[in-house]
């Protein structure tokens, strides 16, 4: 049965209030869109540089299911991500199946405390799809009217937020572990020009966005940053020299500087927390128009 929708006419209003009254939406698209995307290039990056061990890499099953399982499930989280954000409530089932599997085969192929810190994020993801603004957000067709700025500025803009968010990414994954693409086209007189250029690039993105949504904006910038780096530290909690030995022969531990790398991420959490929680818009008095996170 076709899906009916009513017509709305679309102004510079309603676009900004239709991003900011689904912000959790949003926070969740974002963040799976930049770690799922991450961790196909990371892979793909890892397997150009074993290129000459393949065949002792290549060696245990278990080890190539592994991978195998977590780049499908990369892919299936950046399609299903992508159909929520249109509006798709079949984005969400297939988050939810590709969950459902990925959870049972990372307990399946891997240690227990490697896949305890892999089922966190989408067992997170999942909490967050279910919730009220997300059923209000996959059958309001107000916001697919209006949500999309289309224009020159609206674009561009959006593509340098993209572009902040990647660099932090790479930036912080770099000073985490000295490895990754940021790593490989980079020497060490460049790394410190490269990290003196993050305040820069999310300003440039301010500055390209339209009044009304900057502070929001930036906001869902920093908190989907902190959010990303938190997951990324996550991840090296089992390869920490504590937990190590857990995970059998095989594996090595890293050396992360966790004091540095808490202290940033509970920097960009909390800036970007009060960001958006001050700039959203206030909750209206009717009930179909419900300005919530959650």
């Amino acid at each position: 049965m076709k899906d009916q929708r009513p017509e709305v006419e679309v102004d510079g209003d309603c676009q900004q209030a239709s991003m900011q009254r689904y912000t959790a939406v949003w926070i969740v698209v974002c963040l799976v869109l930049l770690q799922s995307g991450f961790a196909m290039i990371h892979f793909l990056t890892w397997l150009l540089h074993s290129y000459g061990r393949w065949s002792v890499i290549f060696d245990s099953p278990s080890r190539v299911a592994l991978w195998s399982t977590t780049i499908v499930w990369s892919m299936v989280s950046l399609i299903s991500v992508s159909l929520i954000s249109m509006g798709h409530r079949v984005g969400r089932s297939l988050y939810t199946c590709g969950a459902t599997v990925w959870g049972l085969s990372i307990f399946v192929l891997a240690p227990w405390p490697l896949a305890l810190s892999g089922t966190i994020l989408p067992l997170l993801v999942l909490s967050m799809l279910y919730g009220r603004g997300t059923r209000q957000y996959l059958k309001d067709g107000v916001v697919l009217a209006c949500e999309r700025d289309t224009t020159k500025r609206g674009t561009i803009a959006g593509a340098l937020w993209i572009f902040a968010a990647v660099y932090f990414y790479a930036v912080f994954f770099l000073q985490l572990t000295n490895k990754g693409w940021l790593a490989d086209i980079t020497n060490g007189p460049q790394r410190l020009w490269v990290v003196l250029a993050m305040p820069a690039i999310p300003l440039i993105a301010v500055r390209a966005t339209r009044k009304g949504a900057r502070q929001w904006c930036l906001g869902l910038f920093l908190f989907v940053s902190g959010l990303s780096a938190f997951f990324v530290l996550l991840g090296y909690v089992p390869y920490s020299r504590a937990l190590v030995g857990a995970l059998g022969p095989g594996y090595v531990g890293y050396a992360v500087p966790w004091a540095g790398a808490t202290m940033w991420v509970g920097c960009l959490l909390l800036l970007g927390g009060t960001l958006i929680l001050v700039f959203r818009p206030g909750k209206r008095n009717t009930r179909a128009d419900r300005w919530a996170i959650d």
